[in-house]
């Protein structure tokens, strides 16, 4: 039951990172999770790129959507969520 990540080269899953027995990772402008190996991942939010996870199990990720060419104030801003995908909220905003 093996489920492949990553691959060299475009695309696949990318920044994966390890936090208490989940793996998460970015992948197609998403940021996903997988809470038991073997399984295939959960997306926690979209449109999103660029995030970390701190040891306290927040995540702080840039929202923005390669697909939407239209000015979005929220576009690049920085959001932080539990490790879960719950208490989603913004922590910057732009002024265009």
């Amino acid at each position: 039951n093996r489920i492949q990540f990553s691959r060299n080269g475009f695309g696949g899953s990318k920044n994966l990172k390890y936090w208490q027995g989940k793996l998460f990772y970015e992948d197609g402008g998403q940021i996903s999770v997988v809470l038991s190996m073997g399984t295939k991942g959960i997306v926690l939010v979209s449109p999103a790129v660029t995030y970390d996870i701190s040891t306290a199990g927040e995540i702080v990720y840039s929202k923005f959507d390669y697909n939407n060419v239209t000015y979005n104030k929220q576009i690049g801003t920085l959001w932080i969520m539990n490790a879960d995908g719950t208490n989603n909220r913004q922590l910057t905003f732009n002024n265009f």
